[in-house]
């Protein structure tokens, strides 16, 4: 397995894991930092720099299906500032108004 491919995998299990443990009806949305987020990264091949890296290229417009409902805000350096997370299906193109 590529290391791309773990550290899709590993962010997507994080996630995962904020849907099922954190996000309830009442708290539709979890909200963190990337040291809160990475701490729900287990696997060991994955790196903060790595997360950092994927999750910059969410905040950018890029698509990866695996990691839907994500929102990644940046402050005025670029830096991420906050991560959001929502449970539910991904948006489709409709959705979008594409």
């Amino acid at each position: 397995m590529d290391r791309t491919h773990a550290t899709l995998e590993g962010v997507g299990e994080a996630m995962r894991f904020i849907r099922d443990t954190w996000i309830t009806e009442r708290f539709p949305v979890w909200e963190g930092d990337i040291h809160e987020f990475m701490a729900n990264v287990i696997d060991e091949r994955v790196s903060l720099f790595d997360v950092c890296h994927v999750l910059a290229s969410i905040s950018n417009g890029d698509h990866v299906e695996e990691l839907h409902n994500v929102f990644v805000a940046k402050d005025y350096r670029g830096q991420i500032q906050r991560i959001s997370i929502r449970k539910g299906k991904p948006l489709t193109s409709q959705d979008k108004n594409l």
